[in-house]
């Protein structure tokens, strides 16, 4: 009789030894299953977002979106039958511990624009939510303003001052931070135009 863990249609078991050699058996299961689906294993619970790095809402997928989630959800499920539920407990204990610890340091990283924080802020966001991690949106702009860089500490001065601060959405922080930055850049833009033509005179 073969033994436990070598039929090929039996996700293998983790048995909390042998991790290296567990680990090539699932990799093997998961690329037999699903070409894809190592892929979904390797960049982490796969979540629908749209060009803003917001979480689709269910009723607005399209094929493609429903597709995707199957595939995450197969590996999901996966995973969830190769692990007993200590051994699951412990890896989403682990799991947000990492993700929270992202969370409380998070700043804007040098050279790096609006969008792309806001971005990587909300992906951070997002793999929380699907842990059960969830903050105020207080929490979220408190978070933001702090990482921002000292050229617009005018700016985060102004909208701390904000009385309905609380009940402004990330998209329209994002957005006011997005046009900050745009009138910055047409200043620097004046101030470059005026010095040449001074330096010209």
């Amino acid at each position: 009789m073969m033994e436990e863990g070598f039929d090929v249609n039996k996700t293998p078991m983790f048995k909390r030894a042998n991790y290296d050699y567990w680990k090539e058996m699932m990799i093997a299961f998961f690329e037999s299953a699903h070409i894809d689906m190592w892929d979904v294993v390797e960049k982490d619970n796969h979540i629908l977002l749209d060009d803003q790095k917001n979480e689709i809402l269910r009723d607005k997928w399209m094929d493609d979106h429903k597709s995707k989630f199957l595939l995450n959800s197969r590996a999901r499920n996966t995973m969830l039958c190769a692990l007993s539920q200590y051994e699951y407990s412990k890896v989403k204990c682990n799991k947000l511990s990492f993700l929270t610890h992202k969370y409380e340091l998070f700043s804007m990283e040098e050279g790096e624009d609006i969008q792309t924080m806001f971005g990587r802020f909300q992906t951070i966001l997002n793999k929380l939510r699907s842990l059960g991690r969830h903050y105020d949106n207080y929490d979220h702009f408190d978070k933001i303003l702090q990482s921002l860089s000292r050229k617009r500490r005018t700016q985060v001065t102004t909208l701390r001052a904000i009385k309905n601060l609380d009940s402004m959405t990330l998209e329209e922080l994002f957005g006011i931070l997005k046009f900050h930055k745009q009138e910055l850049a047409q200043d620097e833009g004046t101030k470059k135009r005026k010095s040449l033509a001074l330096t010209v005179q």
